[in-house]
């Protein structure tokens, strides 16, 4: 279950300076779209927090990219890429597992 997504969009600008009158700015093109969301894991769900956590934290690592499906749809038109995945370890079992986490990923826009 993810909560707390938050999307954004910007385009890239660029100054020229004019003699004797104002700047004049001109639109270059797409900006980044960064998006974040964060992801409860929870033992109590059937699934292993460690495994799941995992696999977000790899992705970060290796810089995976795809498309990001949501209750069916796609989102954005664009494939995302894993930019960033912070885990918080919020219980802990006497053998070691995470019974509790909370895992923010944060994506780019991948063109």
């Amino acid at each position: 279950t993810y909560s707390d997504m938050q999307r954004s969009s910007s385009s890239r600008w660029q100054s020229h300076e004019i003699i004797g009158g104002a700047p004049k700015r001109e639109m270059l093109g797409e900006g980044e779209s960064p998006l974040s969301f964060s992801i409860h894991l929870s033992a109590a769900s059937g699934i292993s927090p460690d495994r799941e956590a995992e696999k977000w934290l790899e992705a970060a690592r290796k810089g995976r990219t795809g498309y990001l499906v949501i209750g069916g749809k796609i989102v954005g038109n664009h494939r995302w890429s894993v930019t960033k995945a912070t885990l918080f370890q919020n219980a802990v079992g006497n053998n070691g597992k995470t019974l509790s986490a909370d895992l923010t990923v944060t994506m780019e826009g991948y063109r």
